[in-house]
């Protein structure tokens, strides 16, 4: 089993120790969740889909490199598709 996570958790390496116990073998550090906007007024769920960019690697890359070697299971980062950067 692999679990996709979120970066946005109180303690990701206490989650990833009890993901691992429970079965997990593979966990997915992504950049980040889609989040829709709310209109309120309408009481509808209003799609915002913002593709994501290569300085939103940040954060996840972060995550695996704090958990690498740390915990008991295979590492995956995902993050979209991306040019390569022209700096």
């Amino acid at each position: 089993m692999t679990v996709k996570l979120g970066p946005y958790h109180t303690s990701l390496p206490h989650l990833c120790r009890q993901l691992i116990g429970a079965g997990a073998r593979g966990l997915v550090v992504s950049n980040r969740c889609h989040q829709p906007d709310l209109d309120v007024g309408a009481f509808e769920v209003v799609p915002n889909v913002c593709l994501s960019t290569s300085d939103d690697l940040r954060l996840p890359l972060r995550w695996v490199a704090i958990l690498a070697g740390r915990i008991a299971a295979s590492l995956a980062l995902s993050g979209g598709m991306h040019m390569p950067s022209r700096r």
